[in-house]
C-alpha cells in the first residue's frame, strides 16, 4: 500500500499540469453544468408560477340562472381532475364587473341583464396538456357555451422551458463527454510514459491491483480537486454574474446545511468521474498489455 501511494504522488508530480488540466475539466463540467442546471430548474419554477395565475373560465347560456350555475359548480366542475379553487360568477357580479370596467350601464339600456353567469377556475397544474382536458370536459358541461383560456401564452412558456432544458442537457452532456475524454487521454498518457516500468512491475510478479491504484488514485486526486473549483465556479456564477444579468436570477443564499450538501454532492460527483475514468482507463490497457 505504501508502494501505491509513492507511485501515485510520484506520477502526480511528474504531471502536475496535466492533472491541473483534468481538474480545471472536471470543474467546468460540474460549475457550468451546475449553474445551466440552476437555471432550467428556476425556469419550471416560474413557468409554475405564471400558470399558477393564469386563470379559465367558462361562460353559461345567460338564460341559466345563477343559482342553475351554483349546483353545476359543486356537481360537476368541482370534480374535474385538476381544477382548483373553482368559482362562481353570478350575472349580478358579471354586470358589476362590466359596469366599473366601461362606466356603462348596459342593464339599464336594455333593461335587463344580458351577461352570462361564469366559473373561473385554477389550473392545478399549469400544463397544455391538463388545460386542454379540463376546457374539453367544461364544455361537455350542460349549458356551457364558450371557455375561455389563454392556451397560446402557455405553450410558449412551455416551449422555453424546454428549450432551455434540452441546451442544458445538451452542453452539460458535452462538458461531461469532454471532462471524460480529457482524463481518459491524461491516464493512457501516464501510463504510455511509464509503460516500462509497468512492463517490469508485471515481471516481477506484482498484483494487477498495485499497478492500476495509483493510477486510480491520480484520477481520484484530479477529481476531488476539480470538484473544489467546480463547486467554488458554481458559486461565483451564480453569486456574482447572474445578479449583473437580473437580481433574480442569483442563487439565492445558502444556509450552512444547503451549503455543505451541495459542496458534498459536487466533490463526490467530481471524485467519482476521476476515478471512474481512470480506472477504466488503466483497466482496458492492463488487459490488452497483461
Amino acid at each position: 500500500m505504501k508502494l501505491i501511494f509513492k507511485e501515485a504522488l510520484s506520477a502526480f508530480r511528474r504531471t502536475p499540469l496535466l492533472s491541473l488540466m483534468s481538474a480545471i475539466t472536471i470543474a467546468m463540467a460540474i460549475g457550468l453544468g451546475g449553474v445551466l442546471a440552476y437555471l432550467s430548474s428556476r425556469a419550471q419554477d416560474t413557468l409554475e408560477e405564471i400558470g399558477s395565475h393564469l386563470r379559465m373560465e367558462a361562460f353559461f347560456d345567460p338564460a341559466m340562472s345563477s343559482a342553475d350555475v351554483a349546483v353545476l359548480l359543486k356537481s360537476e366542475v368541482s370534480k374535474i381532475n385538476g381544477v382548483k379553487s373553482p368559482a362562481e360568477i353570478s350575472k349580478e357580479q358579471a354586470i358589476k364587473e362590466y359596469k366599473r370596467a366601461t362606466g356603462e350601464d348596459a342593464e339599464a339600456v336594455l333593461g335587463f341583464n344580458p351577461l352570462p353567469a361564469s366559473i373561473r377556475i385554477q389550473l392545478a397544474t399549469p400544463r397544455s396538456m391538463d388545460a386542454a382536458r379540463i376546457s374539453a370536459a367544461l364544455k361537455h358541461i350542460r349549458g356551457v357555451l364558450e371557455v375561455h383560456f389563454d392556451a397560446q401564452a402557455l405553450c410558449a412558456l412551455e416551449d422555453r422551458a424546454e428549450g432551455l432544458r434540452m441546451l442544458t442537457m445538451l452542453i452539460g452532456g458535452l462538458l461531461l463527454i469532454a471532462a471524460l475524454t480529457f482524463i481518459h487521454t491524461t491516464t493512457r498518457l501516464a501510463i504510455q510514459a511509464r509503460r516500462e516500468t509497468l512492463r517490469t512491475m508485471i515481471l516481477l510478479g506484482a498484483s494487477r491491483s498495485t499497478i492500476q491504484l495509483p493510477f486510480v488514485l491520480e484520477g481520484a486526486t484530479s477529481g476531488f480537486l476539480g470538484g473544489i473549483l467546480g463547486c467554488a465556479l458554481f458559486l461565483i456564477i451564480g453569486r456574482l454574474m447572474l445578479p449583473q444579468i437580473s437580481p433574480e436570477l442569483g442563487i439565492p443564499h445558502l444556509t450552512s446545511g444547503n451549503g455543505s450538501i451541495l459542496a458534498l454532492i459536487q466533490l463526490g460527483v467530481g471524485l467519482l468521474l476521476g476515478i471512474f475514468v481512470s480506472y477504466f482507463s488503466v483497466l482496458t490497457w492492463s488487459v490488452r498489455k497483461s
